[in-house]
């Protein structure tokens, strides 16, 4: 039978409305029955210092606040927060990020040497994501080294990821980062069956890798610290006989 000209298919329905609403990577469906995910909205960022595992991208992300009111801090700890809420952190967000360099300079307050970075972000009334860069911000806190507004906005992420460490449930993903960091001259136990090892070229103290799957479930079951919760990762030797000690970290829906 053939169709009337004008009758559209469910599929082509969702399709055409897709479309109207402009898709992104964010949002859109997954091939592992995982549900999509939703947009971030807000993040603060914290890295630098002596320790090479603070390194951005290998420390996770101190706080990510997500459009559907997903809060998760330290990629450890989430909560979920009402869309009021959100809206009012957003809010709060671009008035004390809207105005000055995205990288500003601490006009007062001493010197600090191997300080951390921190990076606030969100999500601009345009879409795009604003974000400023500042040096030493938390450690300069007390001197008001930086514009009242930026500290405003430190305290509210500040305050927010405490309240998920506090009060938040584990968070758990799909998908994490393998952290392989090198440990020349000493020794190690297997590697790990069904996690990848780095690649023969690798270069550099600390090599990372984004693993999902079977891979992903393998480095959470097999790679675990050697004495609980904060103790040391466990040291494992590859086909090269080279040694790392290994961790991981899962990642978040943005990420």
């Amino acid at each position: 039978m053939r169709r009337p000209p004008h009758t559209l298919t469910i599929a082509s329905l969702v399709m055409a409305l897709a479309g109207c609403l402009g898709g992104s990577a964010e949002g859109t469906a997954t091939t592992d029955g995982t549900p999509p995910p939703t947009r971030l909205v807000a993040q603060w960022e914290s890295y630098g210092g002596l320790a090479a595992t603070s390194r951005k991208g290998i420390r996770p992300p101190r706080l990510a606040v997500y459009e559907d009111g997903l809060v998760v801090a330290d990629a450890a700890r989430r909560l979920t927060l009402p869309r009021a809420e959100v809206t009012t952190l957003v809010g709060t967000l671009r008035r004390d990020l809207a105005d000055g360099p995205a990288t500003p300079s601490p006009t007062a307050g001493p010197r600090v040497f191997d300080a951390t970075t921190t990076v606030l972000s969100v999500r601009s009334t345009g879409g795009a994501m604003r974000s400023v860069t500042a040096y030493a911000l938390q450690e300069t806190r007390s001197e008001h080294a930086y514009p009242s507004p930026l500290y405003h906005a430190l305290d509210a992420m500040t305050a927010l990821a405490d309240r998920a460490t506090r009060a938040g449930t584990p968070y758990t993903a799909h998908r994490v980062r393998l952290i392989a960091q090198v440990r020349p001259g000493q020794e190690g136990r297997p590697w790990p069956a069904s996690v990848p090892e780095p690649p023969a070229t690798a270069t550099g103290p600390i090599v990372t890798e984004d693993l999902s799957g079977a891979q992903a479930d393998a480095a959470v079951r097999l790679i675990r610290p050697t004495s609980g919760q904060g103790g040391a990762w466990p040291l494992h030797r590859d086909r090269h006989a080279r040694t790392y000690a290994l961790s991981w970290r899962y990642l978040l829906p943005s990420e």
